[in-house]
């Protein structure tokens, strides 16, 4: 059996890929050096001139001209013949959309109470966690619906767009419904307690009606079906806080406005 031969140099292939690898490089590196003499020769006889021409310009943006000195084998090169230094080239491939649009023409979303996703836990992947104040989130959609999830979870909302696709939004472990009753204000306040890191302490719990009456932003987590466009979802849901923050629109006073009791 032939042994395998591992000099680079017998290899047929490598000296035509190593030439063609030098001439490039040499290629490369007199263009450049041409370049350099092509900028000193324009920016010496008018500056103001010189910032006008691409060539100058490009080349000064990247380099600078006074710590350059060009080495004597390419002193000799001729700088009018330069050509622009070669930067990445622009991808000719047809560029391909991705399925979200950040359009939100023709996109809807209202509260459903007939159609509701399938999340068995409250652990149940979120999509994403939204900061959002519990007092503005009634303002904009109306009281929360009871929920099923125990007492880690005080209310739910559930949404519905116009793809027919599914949200529920749950606050998780924020209320007194979960941790229990507050201790007197001694046991908050321990050195051992306000020893740990702010996240780690032992902290009062807000009441039911006193998380909904927050104007501080709390922790929400948002749930989606599969093949939801969720992140659509998010762009229209805080854009209408948003337009709902300053205004005098209340969604429940709206309601007995519109369906009376």
């Amino acid at each position: 059996m032939r042994d395998k031969n591992f000099n680079f140099e017998e290899f047929h292939k490598y000296t035509a890929i190593y030439e063609e690898a030098r001439t490039k490089d040499i290629n490369e590196s007199n263009n450049f050096w041409k370049l350099v003499k092509y900028v000193q020769m324009q920016h010496g006889k008018d500056e103001d001139k010189a910032k006008n021409d691409m060539l100058v310009r490009d080349f000064l943006k990247k380099y600078r001209l006074d710590l350059i000195e060009i080495p004597e084998e390419f002193k000799d090169l001729d700088g009018n013949d330069a050509l622009p230094l070669k930067g990445r080239k622009a991808d000719q491939r047809k560029r391909v959309l991705t399925r979200t649009d950040k359009s939100l023409l023709e996109y809807d979303v209202w509260r459903s109470f007939d159609r509701q996703m399938i999340a068995p836990t409250p652990q149940a992947r979120a999509c994403c966690k939204l900061m959002i104040a519990p007092a503005l989130l009634k303002k904009a959609f109306g009281r929360p619906d009871k929920t099923e999830y125990g007492f880690a979870v005080s209310g739910q909302y559930d949404f519905e767009d116009s793809n027919l696709d599914l949200y529920r939004l749950i606050d998780y472990k924020a209320t007194q419904f979960y941790y229990g009753l507050n201790r007197p204000d001694e046991f908050y306040y321990t050195e051992k307690n306000m020893k740990k890191p702010e996240r780690k302490r032992v902290k009062k719990w807000p009441t039911i009606d006193e998380f909904w009456k927050s104007d501080e932003p709390k922790m929400f987590r948002l749930m989606a079906c599969d093949h939801a466009d969720w992140r659509k979802f998010k762009r229209w849901f805080l854009k209408h806080l948003k337009s709902i923050e300053n205004s005098d629109f209340d969604y429940d006073e709206e309601c007995m406005r519109l369906h009376g009791e």
